[in-house]
């Protein structure tokens, strides 16, 4: 009898434990990395590394890389990109970019954790270090987080927020760009952990309705009260 009992609890155990463990989906997974409007992408979850380098008119020489991870718990890695002189005057098409875009949706409350560094050059109007995690609702995504690095500086970033269950999206961007006579190169390294919690989400953002969702709410408001004008004029 005990035996039989042992083996229900650990059979249970393991169906509870791939089902809270599958809670969370990630979909349309997309990295990139470009050099000069010429580059390579990937789409989907799982591990990815590559690097780019192009030289357009032997004189702006543009690289990126990334090697990066996408999965149930883990989204981000290291990207880098650089623009630079190497002789004459610039020409168009100066810039390179990394970044690493998931979806993901969660069906119970899940800790975020953000630990990450960006690095921004100075002197290069245009380069940044973006990091992004917004809800995906019915109204406009609604920002959670929305960083930015710091320009001639390595800036770490550690936060962390309860998801309530929903989709979301999470975004890494490193943009180099060079002005006349500057480089330019940024970078991140880190990422967002996920977890189940049993800690309750923390306080939404309230959504801001779009215009047309105003007009309906307007509409509907008039339609409230000319009912109950008509109503009183009849009594």
């Amino acid at each position: 009898m005990t035996r039989t009992k042992t083996f229900v609890v650990i059979v249970m155990l393991l169906i509870s434990h791939k089902a809270f463990a599958a809670s969370i989906i990630v979909f349309d997974g997309v990295r990139h990395v470009t050099a000069n409007t010429t580059g390579e992408t990937r789409f989907g979850v799982g591990d990815w590394s590559s690097s780019y380098s192009v030289t357009t008119g032997g004189n702006i020489q543009g690289f990126a890389s990334q090697t990066s991870t996408l999965s149930s718990s883990f989204l981000g890695g290291q990207g880098f990109s650089e623009v630079r002189l190497l002789s004459g005057p610039t020409g168009p098409d100066n810039h390179a970019t990394s970044d690493l875009r998931g979806l993901f949706k969660i069906e119970e409350n899940y800790l975020a954790q953000l630990n990450i560094e960006l690095f921004e050059g100075i002197g290069s109007n245009g380069t940044n270090t973006h990091v992004v995690l917004q809800q995906i609702g019915p109204f406009n995504p609604i920002p959670i987080w929305d960083l930015s690095g710091t320009p001639g500086m390595t800036a770490t970033f550690g936060n962390e927020v309860v998801l309530a269950p929903g989709t979301y999206m999470f975004l890494i961007q490193a943009f180099a760009t060079m002005a006349p006579s500057a480089q330019g190169s940024a970078s991140f390294n880190g990422g967002l952990s996920l977890a189940p919690t049993t800690l309750l989400p923390d306080p939404p953002i309230t959504p801001v309705p779009e215009p047309a969702s105003l007009t309906l709410v307007a509409l509907g408001l008039f339609g409230v009260g000319a009912r109950k004008w008509r109503s009183n004029r009849h009594s």
